[in-house]
């Protein structure tokens, strides 16, 4: 019977787990050796984003520094997850040489994911996988799970929710809509699971370790022997523990559009991907781009040689569509959550707005509009017919806050909307629920409109990404300013049209956006 290594590191800080599993990971690819499951705990209570992800877009840093907690970044790819204490985390580090390794992607992810449920079966949890990567108990997610890879060698990793941390979690990360709804704790219960609610008496943690061992035993057929770090494993981690405690690998991807110069763009499948180009404009060039979001992606080098491959290229389309298609094959590249075409798009949609800086906008002012089913170049051509505005930006209490109109009283940001796109011959209107957006653009069809201008969050605008989309409508969206129900874990309720505090539209770009439109209207009706 093969043997695997069992080393329980115990509690750790954010930056001494992290700097394990680069120490286990690159030492399996020097010099092999037996498979190992490991046991990490986490102390102080941490966030650690996805090793593509942006820290300020995906954690409350404020409330982190408030609460002494650590942030620190994964080397496995996928979302930000919080840990504290009464976590398990739980991880299998090898080389594809073994014969079970020597399996499809997906099967990969699923076959080890099965030891983990085999040791809460164990336990008497009836936990099942679920694609693309979560283990769940009757619907509600118990771990999640992801990997990384160096050479031929690999790191699965997952986590175990054992004692209800929920309140942390929800004031710790900037949940995305899709993952989160009404009320915050409430939607959360809906979607995951601790196990001291399955199990009572809670067993202790050396109890519940030892089912999880009998599990990877079981599925895999070999012992699982208790050992220790070697020389080589120890001495990569001293090494490694400057640079994984450090704000150059936390802040390594950290607000790219906030950069001088650059634009950002958008695509998404089940996982979200943003792209920033940094652009001369004047020599139409592309001198760098940066990648990022909630995704896998094998090998994990595979950005960072996609990325190189695009600097200082020109921004023709066709051209960059055949370097990522021909890099992206040729490599053999796995994803989990997007597909090639998802960096087709969103470097497109990057390089589409680069027209708008002629046309008067600053960076900042472009990466908060959102383009869809319209090239940039051509839209102060179209003939938009309406107006669509968010009602979670009129006044808290005014009874006109969840009607399609608005008596334009000055009180809210909205009156003021209204007025300025009436002026330039925009009907205005109030969506009052993600309903009530399908049946705007339901009834703009059947009026014979072509499309429309209108404005909501970031947020809303990705989770409803194919909604836009697959509109049949040429679309602009100006970016709302403040807070929004994604950032108060109200999203289920804005979805209802329930979302009960107040974002502010960005007067100021509207007024600019509908300036430039109707300027050009002006222009061609004198020419005309």
């Amino acid at each position: 019977m093969n043997k695997w290594r069992l080393i329980d590191t115990g509690i750790l800080s954010a930056a001494e787990n992290i700097s394990w599993d680069q120490a286990f990971l690159s030492a399996q690819a020097s010099s092999g050796g037996s498979p190992i499951l490991r046991f990490l705990q986490f102390y102080p209570p941490c966030i650690l984003i996805g090793r593509h992800q942006s820290p300020h877009q995906e954690a409350r840093i404020s409330f982190i520094k408030l609460n002494n907690f650590h942030l620190n970044r994964r080397i496995t790819g996928g979302g930000a997850i919080f840990f504290d204490p009464s976590q398990l985390g739980w991880e299998v580090i090898a080389t594809r040489k073994e014969k079970w390794a020597k399996i499809s992607f997906e099967k990969f992810y699923k076959l080890i994911s099965a030891g983990f449920i085999e040791g809460l079966r164990q336990l008497g949890v009836d936990a099942k996988y679920r694609p693309r990567n979560d283990i769940e108990v009757d619907g509600r997610k118990i771990s999640g799970t992801g990997g990384s890879s160096e050479e031929h060698a690999f790191l699965f990793q997952g986590t175990l929710l054992i004692r209800n941390c929920a309140e942390d979690m929800l004031r710790s990360l900037r949940v995305p809509a899709e993952k989160l709804g009404r009320h915050g704790l409430e939607s959360l219960k809906e979607r995951v699971v601790f196990l001291e609610e399955l199990l009572s008496p809670l067993p202790d943690i050396e109890y519940i370790k030892k089912a999880i061992i009998k599990g990877f035993e079981k599925i895999f057929d070999v012992k699982v022997e208790a050992d220790a770090p070697n020389k080589l494993e120890k001495d990569i981690f001293n090494k490694l523990l400057p640079y994984y405690s450090s704000n150059k690998w936390i802040y390594k991807i950290n607000r790219p559009e906030n950069k001088k110069g650059t634009i950002i763009g958008i695509s998404r499948n089940k996982g979200v991907l943003r792209s920033a180009i940094r652009v001369d404009s004047n020599k139409k060039r592309i001198s760098s781009v940066q990648f990022w979001g909630d995704f896998f992606i094998e090998p994990q080098r595979a950005i960072y040689d996609l990325e190189a491959l695009l600097k200082h290229r020109t921004t023709n389309r066709e051209k960059i569509r055949k370097i990522i298609l021909n890099y992206l094959n040729g490599s053999n590249v796995k994803l989990i959550g997007l597909k090639y075409n998802n960096f087709i798009e969103s470097i497109e949609s990057a390089i589409l707005k680069i027209p708008l800086i002629k046309q008067g906008f600053s960076f900042d002012e472009i990466n908060r509009l959102f383009f869809i089913n319209i090239n940039p170049d051509d839209w102060i051509n179209f003939p938009f017919s309406h107006f669509l505005f968010p009602y979670c930006s009129k006044l808290v209490g005014c009874k006109y806050r969840h009607r399609h109109t608005c008596p334009m009283c000055g009180l809210c940001s909205v009156g003021e909307g209204y007025s300025i796109a009436k002026e330039v011959g925009l009907e205005p209107f109030t969506i009052t629920s993600f309903e009530a957006l399908v049946r705007a653009h339901r009834r703009l069809r059947k009026k014979g409109s072509m499309g429309y201008i209108g404005s909501c969050c970031e947020e809303f605008y990705i989770k409803h990404f194919r909604t836009f989309k697959n509109s049949g409508l040429k679309i602009i969206l100006v970016k709302v300013d403040s807070t929004t129900c994604y950032d108060l874990s109200q999203s289920k309720a804005a979805y209802r049209g329930d979302f009960e505090s107040q974002t502010e539209l960005d007067i100021n770009l509207i007024r600019k956006v509908l300036r430039v439109w109707k300027n050009n209207k002006k222009s061609e009706e004198h020419n005309g």
